[in-house]
């Protein structure tokens, strides 16, 4: 494989990659904040908090789904970080060619604290956005396992 074609297939990758941590970032927004939302529109459809468990599991949806928002929206600052930084590397590489003349050879670079930053942001949204929903089926099923209860004693 040539240089020429290595450096073209890494750079057609490196835009898959981060089409893809864009269309991530977007999906967790949109499914935290609608999960949020029909977690308290449903309020009256599936029941309100009747005791310190189903209180506590509302409250952990809630703070679970409210911190994959905010590790979502911190990600992007970092996305944003890491982007004007490879714009800047890109700008001194291309100011070293003006002066010499010569290709750069070293094409592959280590990783970024920004992009790795970013990536940490996304794990964290999404185990947050797993956690929310996760405490807000829990709290669905003991509203509804107390009304099943109250409909038998009654």
């Amino acid at each position: 494989m040539l240089h020429d074609e290595y450096t073209d297939r890494r750079n057609e990758l490196l835009t898959i990659q981060n089409d893809s941590f864009e269309s991530f970032d977007k999906t967790i927004l949109a499914l935290a904040t609608g999960a949020l939302a029909l977690s308290i529109a449903f309020l009256d459809k599936v029941g309100t908090p009747f005791n310190l468990i189903t209180l506590t599991l509302l409250s952990l949806a809630w703070a679970a789904l409210v911190l994959a928002l905010v590790f979502n929206l911190v990600s992007f600052q970092f996305a944003i970080l890491n982007a004007s930084r490879a714009i800047d590397e890109l700008d001194e590489r291309y100011k070293k060619w003006l002066l010499t003349k010569r290709p750069e050879t070293n094409a592959v670079k280590k990783e970024s604290w920004q992009n790795r930053a970013t990536k940490t942001c996304n794990g964290a949204s999404l185990s947050f956005f797993i956690l929310g929903v996760s405490f807000f089926m829990f709290y669905a099923f003991f509203i509804q396992m107390h009304k099943y209860q109250s409909l038998i004693g009654n």
